[in-house]
């Protein structure tokens, strides 16, 4: 496709350039990133962590056999490289910014060897190279900005990874002017959409940093999404379809009574309660009904009132 070689500045077998290197990398790095450890979780200042040996790494076969396996064989061959762009924030924080550089470089290498040997299409494989590259670069001097580093965002400036594979470092406008030559034949290139959807996704902002309002990246995202819709995978309807429960199965009752008939055995006992109480207490009223006859016969005269006197007294 000539629009993404000429939104590169590539249309071969990618030239890398060489570059100095203060530590030799492994021959098959794989970043902290691909490790079971968390470098958020060493402590010490920036600068005086050490880098730390790497965690073995993922073999070559594996990942090509996940690569064919997957849905979209170019996110899949991504998959290292989209990680450490999450992850930059803690690789920055080891404070080894040239063998960072290398080890990402190395994996760039691999991403390509990947591309190629799963036939994926060489326009798709420049164009993620290229988006990839830029966007793990304006993370890498976003992040020592933000730490108020302004030699070491500099200096990976002068030896960023776009430069370091042959192309420029207008990445910010590029990789939106390639997502929009892109987007007018969706159909045939959603394998690479879907990456760069990703990398939007994971805080790239090129030449339309994030605002207060919806901007233009957002717009472009939200294109881009639309466009990549009918090939991402359904979303179930159920909420967490596959979660296991660890509470056992309770036993059927033997007997189950319906509502209806609870209400209507609670009301008919409430009825004969009230029967039973109403003629309960008429009895105790009638029993105390004779008891005051008889007090009225056994006491005719009131003891408050005095007998009367004789009159022939």
């Amino acid at each position: 496709m000539k629009g993404i070689s000429s939104a590169t500045q590539s249309d071969s077998a990618p030239k890398i350039v060489s570059a100095k290197r203060t530590s030799a990398p492994p021959r098959q790095p794989n970043g902290t990133f691909l490790s079971n450890r968390d470098p958020r979780q060493q402590p010490g200042p920036r600068r005086n962590r050490p880098f730390g040996p790497l965690a073995p790494p993922e073999d070559e076969p594996t990942r090509l056999a996940a690569v064919l396996g997957h849905r979209n064989a170019l996110l899949e061959a991504g998959r290292v490289l989209l990680r450490a762009l999450v992850d930059m924030s803690a690789l920055i924080d080891t404070g080894h910014d040239a063998r960072l550089r290398d080890l990402l470089l190395e994996e760039v290498r691999v991403f390509e060897r990947l591309c190629v040997r799963a036939n994926i299409r060489v326009d798709h494989r420049i164009g993620a190279r290229y988006c990839l590259c830029t966007a793990l670069d304006e993370a890498a001097m976003r992040e020592l900005a933000a730490r108020g580093d302004a030699s070491g965002s500099a200096a990976w400036a002068s030896d960023a990874l776009t430069q370091r594979i042959g192309e420029d470092n207008q990445g910010g406008s590029k990789v939106y002017a390639l997502t929009l030559r892109l987007l007018d034949d969706a159909a045939d290139h959603w394998p690479l959409l879907e990456l760069i959807y990703r990398i939007f996704s994971l805080g790239f902002e090129g030449r339309y940093p994030h605002g207060r309002t919806f901007s233009a990246h957002d717009r472009v995202r939200e294109r881009i999404y639309n466009a990549i819709a009918a090939h991402l995978p359904t979303v179930p309807n159920a909420l967490s379809p596959h979660a296991a429960t660890i509470e056992s199965a309770r036993p059927r009752a033997c007997f189950e009574m319906p509502v209806w008939l609870s209400a209507a055995v609670l009301s008919a006992a409430l009825c004969a309660l009230y029967v039973y109480c109403r003629i309960e207490s008429g009895a105790q009223a009638d029993d105390v009904q004779r008891q005051l006859s008889n007090i009225a016969r056994t006491a005719p005269y009131s003891a408050i009132d005095p007998p009367q006197g004789d009159p022939a007294r």
